[in-house]
């Protein structure tokens, strides 16, 4: 798969969306409410940057993650387009990253240790021609080196992870940010990502990724959201139409219009309150 698109595009509805990944390419049309339907938006990588001592390294073709024998620990920051504002609802959203190689210098012989990128939100601005392991901006310094990993400069909830080993070959790598996106379109600011490994002290090799500087492969997230709600209408979940008659706490179903406050469960934990008249079983 290659994404060579440097603004934002919608690859059609998904009313028709099925197991092996196909769908209708078809014009998004919401004038008939009864057949509510999902978007799939590509964002491509607006920022991206190694952070890695005093210097910045912004502009080269890669970005890096971990520490070698003969250097300090690096991390990555990545920043997406905003997402749409038709956005109402995040189904699932995932970010994909080139993964390009395993990198040691100077050559070595070393065994291969299987490596874990974790991927965790970033809370405070930055700037890729200006950070470093020291600042965000030419002026505003991160809270400690590398970012405070405690809720200060980055969450310390761990969103998701991608274990790479010695067979992983050169390809995208998908990381599942579908409750950090919702937070992003109800509410928080969207300081982009931050990409470190679980074992970043060991002096081992460094995971070089593609960085948007490239031609093809270059970081992009991948958002597929509710649109449109419509008054009655199901979530298309392949769940049966709920009717006022079957929606009760005992069923699993909750209505919107009631004294009970409905929400639905999306991936990572977060929740969605609905719409008035809309209604959702919970997931």
């Amino acid at each position: 798969m290659s994404f060579k698109g440097v603004t934002a595009r919608s690859i059609g509805r998904l009313e028709n969306h099925n197991a092996t990944g196909n769908h209708n390419n078809s014009v998004n049309d919401y004038s008939n409410c009864e057949n509510n339907v999902a978007t799939v938006y590509e964002l491509p990588s607006i920022q991206d940057v190694t952070i890695d001592g005093i210097n910045t390294h912004e502009k080269k073709n890669y970005l890096e993650i971990g520490k070698m024998p003969r250097s300090g620990i690096a991390r990555t920051l990545i920043k997406f387009e905003k997402i749409p504002k038709s956005c109402e609802l995040v189904v699932n959203a995932e970010m994909y990253v080139y993964y390009k190689e395993s990198h040691i210098w100077p050559p070595r012989k070393m065994p291969f240790n299987t490596k874990s990128i974790e991927l965790r939100q970033v809370l405070k601005s930055w700037t890729e021609t200006e950070a470093t392991s020291f600042k965000r901006h030419r002026k505003q310094n991160w809270a400690t080196l590398n970012l405070q990993l405690n809720d200060t400069d980055a969450r310390s909830h761990i969103e998701s992870f991608h274990n790479i080993t010695e067979n992983t070959l050169p390809g995208y790598i998908s990381f599942d940010i579908t409750g950090m996106t919702q937070r992003w379109i109800t509410g928080e600011e969207n300081h982009g990502v931050l990409l470190s490994l679980a074992d970043e002290k060991r002096a081992e090799r460094r995971v070089r990724l593609h960085s948007r500087e490239v031609t093809e492969g270059k970081p992009y997230l991948r958002v597929k959201c509710w649109s449109e709600f419509c008054p009655s209408t199901s979530m298309k979940t392949g769940l049966e139409q709920p009717s006022k008659e079957n929606i009760n706490p005992t069923n699993g179903y909750e209505n919107a219009d009631g004294a009970r406050n409905p929400k639905i469960m999306i991936s990572g934990g977060a929740t969605y309150t609905l719409p008035a008249n809309s209604y959702a079983r919970k997931q």
